[in-house]
């Protein structure tokens, strides 16, 4: 894309309505804010009494610095479709200068994995654990057994 502006604002309505036709979310958003080259590293998730602690590094690669809104998503591993595949559960937006690298770590309570079945019950089992800069932007995977 360009960075002139005036060329920015005749194409991008028709890029969005591009990718939004193949049942996509973007908005110019996508385009303005989000143009850095992020890598992550590894994903590590470990339960404790109250939570599953998701640890991960974010690094922007990019020459210049930016901002992005790492995503944490979970979902049964071995889901029999009457739970959604993975629901975002905690997110975190940081800033991140050209070449710098940060460790983040996400709580997600274990409340959040319960589900309605005549009173609150958490399924236990193997979770996936993603992470990623949209629903349809992963970047990690992992997993973790609750038992």
């Amino acid at each position: 894309m360009s960075e002139d502006p005036y060329l920015i604002t005749r194409m991008i309505p028709g890029v969005i309505k591009g990718i939004q036709s193949a049942d996509t979310a973007a908005c110019v958003k996508h385009y303005a804010l989000n143009n850095q080259e992020l890598d992550r590293g590894h994903v590590n998730a470990e339960v404790s009494e109250r939570a599953v602690r998701v640890t991960f590094t974010v690094r922007n690669t990019g020459e210049r610095a930016g901002a992005e809104v790492a995503q944490v998503y979970v979902g049964l591993a071995d889901n029999d479709g009457t739970r959604p595949i993975k629901e975002l559960k905690g997110f975190e937006k940081l800033f991140l200068a050209a070449g710098e690298a940060r460790t983040l770590t996400v709580a997600v309570p274990l409340d959040s994995l319960c589900i309605w079945d005549n009173g609150w019950t958490l399924l236990l089992g193997d979770y996936t654990i993603s992470v990623g800069s949209a629903s349809d932007d992963i970047r990690l995977t992992g997993s973790v057994t609750l038992a």
